[in-house]
C-alpha cells in the first residue's frame, strides 16, 4: 500500500473520470480501506468522479464490516 500510495497523484492530473480496476489486489487491509478513502477524498477535491470495481471478495468484506459501502461505489 505505501508504494501505491506514494505514486498516485498523477492519476488524478487530468478530466477524466477515474476507474480503479483492483482485480490483482490479492490481499486486503484495513490500510487497503485507508487509502481508497484517501483516493475517494482526493477526487472529490478535485471534482473528479472515482470508482472502484473488481474488488476482491475480502476487500468487499472489508468495506462492509467497516459501513463503509455508501462512500466506496462498486
Amino acid at each position: 500500500v505505501e508504494s501505491v500510495d506514494k505514486n498516485y497523484q498523477f492519476i488524478f492530473e487530468d478530466n477524466s473520470p477515474v476507474i480503479f480496476n483492483l482485480s490483482g489486489v490479492e490481499k486486503s487491509d484495513s490500510s487497503a480501506l485507508v487509502l481508497l478513502v484517501k483516493w475517494l477524498r482526493h477526487a472529490r477535491q478535485m471534482n473528479k468522479l472515482i470508482s472502484f470495481r473488481d474488488g476482491s471478495q475480502q476487500l468487499i468484506n472489508l468495506i462492509k464490516l467497516s459501513d463503509l459501502q455508501k462512500i466506496i461505489f462498486w
